[in-house]
């Protein structure tokens, strides 16, 4: 098959976005389908993604990418940074993402949608593929299939409508019932939908009735472990945090060792990875407790690498769960692919505990005293020089998150669409 992939997200971009068409792009010519990414120029290469791009010189795919064109309010964001002018430049962004739909003007990504259009003008394509978000992106996926015939696959890296965070306020919610509108108009005309997950896939099916096929996130190799040689417990967590995942749970539990002196500030590291730009994000961990004062360290966007060295390093990582939602967060496979235990706090009954327990890479630690329990067990034991607990991660099982792997399994869902 010839394969024709439209998306934002791409290397150097450093973003999970930009892992998911990039594994694909890589590997399906080995199994059998000729890919061609339209995608952004997102300037040179920087440290970030150097490690992503060993895949990208062995891919025999063709590589098409397009000026990054600014609109008003990306310009006025570039202009004034975050806080100035912010209630016109968000009236701005409301404006122009509602008259997107309609209009392609006011889309900054429609020169993606320009490009594939000339694409396809000179050459036969079987499928396009378009991941959201942008899901923008998927309008022009209707507009292609209607206008070459072609068969289009719609990804579902996040749920649009079912997206669980990004629609604050009256107007957020206005412009999610507004873009509902365009999204059923859209996958009516598709030939299938990709998801990451069982538990978005249901929701999708319900809501569309159209059952989508899974092609999880994942992994490009394992790491090995290296956890640190000293006595203090090493504990990370790596990504952002939603409103809904409960680090205040996790927080409490080693605030309360600590303040009943049952262990000591030297004794545990908390580290959260990738957080220190977001001011909001940043303040729920480091302004906690006082208790926590130096034992919580936070990092802004550091490059794939490194952030790999740092969970390698540790002795447990962090998965927060979210009560309103269930996913398997993509840093979950950055956590397997280190082969270190993952403790996941609390637990949410679905997708993230039937993960660990299938793996054997963790454990579920439902309450406060389950947290503090497990954590003063696993801070005498390291000091005693044994072993906290034997968590081995069934790598025979992991293997099946393997980028690779999962690019096969995309494969063979191309295979067999009629």
């Amino acid at each position: 098959m010839k394969v024709l992939i439209i998306c934002n997200d791409f290397p150097p971009l450093n973003s999970i976005g930009a892992e998911r068409p990039f594994s694909w792009f890589a590997y399906f010519k080995k199994f059998g389908h000729d890919v061609t990414v339209i995608t952004k120029d997102w300037g040179k290469l920087d440290a970030e993604s150097t490690s992503l791009m060993e895949y990208l010189e062995a891919t025999e795919g063709e590589l098409i990418r397009v000026p990054n064109h600014t609109l008003l309010p990306q310009r006025m964001f570039e202009k004034y940074g975050a806080d100035g002018r912010k209630l016109f430049r968000k009236a701005a962004t409301l404006s122009y993402r509602m008259l997107s739909f309609v209009n392609s003007k006011f889309d900054t990504h429609s020169i993606l949608h320009q490009k594939a259009d000339e694409y396809l003008n000179k050459n036969k394509v079987d499928f396009v593929i378009t991941t959201g978000e942008p899901f923008i992106l998927f309008k022009y996926g209707f507009l292609l299939k209607k206008k070459y015939g072609i068969k289009w696959i719609a990804d579902y890296r996040d749920g649009w409508y079912h997206n669980h965070v990004g629609h604050e306020g009256v107007l957020g919610a206005l412009l999610h019932r507004y873009e509902f509108h365009f999204e059923k108009k859209y996958i009516q005309a598709c030939d299938q939908t990709i998801t990451v997950d069982s538990y978005l896939a249901g929701k999708l099916e319900a809501t569309h009735g159209k059952k989508p096929q899974l092609v999880s996130n994942g992994f490009w190799k394992f790491i090995e472990s290296k956890k640190n040689a000293g006595t203090q417990l090493v504990l990370t967590h790596m990504g952002t945090l939603t409103p809904g995942q409960d680090a205040e749970l996790f927080l409490s539990a080693i605030a309360n060792l600590i303040k009943q002196d049952k262990i000591s500030k030297d004794d545990v590291l908390i580290n959260f990875i990738g957080i220190a730009g977001k001011p909001a994000q940043e303040q729920r961990v480091l302004n906690y407790s006082k208790s926590l004062d130096g034992v919580v360290k936070t990092t802004g966007r550091i490059p794939k690498t490194e952030a790999h060295q740092l969970n390698a390093q540790s002795d447990f990582l962090i998965s927060l769960t979210d009560k309103s939602y269930s996913a398997i967060y993509a840093k979950t496979f950055d956590y397997v692919a280190c082969q270190n235990p993952i403790l996941v706090i609390p637990g949410d009954g679905l997708l993230m505990d039937k993960f660990v327990t299938d793996l054997k890479g963790g454990v579920i630690l439902g309450s406060v005293e389950k947290i503090e329990a497990f954590i003063l067990d696993a801070i005498q034991k390291k000091k005693a020089g044994e072993a906290s607990e034997a968590f081995t991660i069934d790598k025979d099982k992991a293997k099946f998150y393997l980028r690779e792997n999962q690019a096969k399994q995309f494969a063979e869902i191309i295979n067999a669409i009629k």
